[in-house]
């Protein structure tokens, strides 16, 4: 069974991550009943996070359907590199209007300016 990398995510590191999810509300909701704040929710949220979502738990992803391992002879540095064309480097395919071309400007000006 080969399936894309949101797919093979989905199998097990989002479902992981949903049921830790569940549990840390469930035990919040015990604990603190009533509404959370969005300061809580972020506290709250963390836990099953980087459980859920932990680097193991990828690779279980990828290895359970089927997508892992990966042949690390045809992978070369020219295949993974970034496309310079998608780059933001590069210049624009099309001429940008004036109110992005200002943004642009504001944007480089900042940029410039000693921290």
């Amino acid at each position: 069974m080969s399936l894309t990398s949101h797919q093979a995510l989905d199998v097990v590191g989002f479902a992981q991550f949903k049921q830790k999810y569940k549990q840390q509300m469930e035990e919040q909701a015990i604990l603190n009943p009533g509404r959370i704040t969005r300061e809580e929710f972020l506290v709250e949220i963390k836990r099953p996070y980087i459980e859920g979502l932990s680097s193991d738990n990828i690779k279980k992803a990828f290895e359970v359907t089927g997508t892992w391992r990966v042949d690390q002879s045809k992978v070369s540095v020219n295949t993974v590199k970034q496309s310079f064309s998608l780059s933001f480097k590069t210049p624009a395919t099309i001429d940008p209007t004036s109110p992005v071309k200002s943004v642009i400007a504001t944007f480089q000006e900042q940029l410039e300016q000693p921290s």
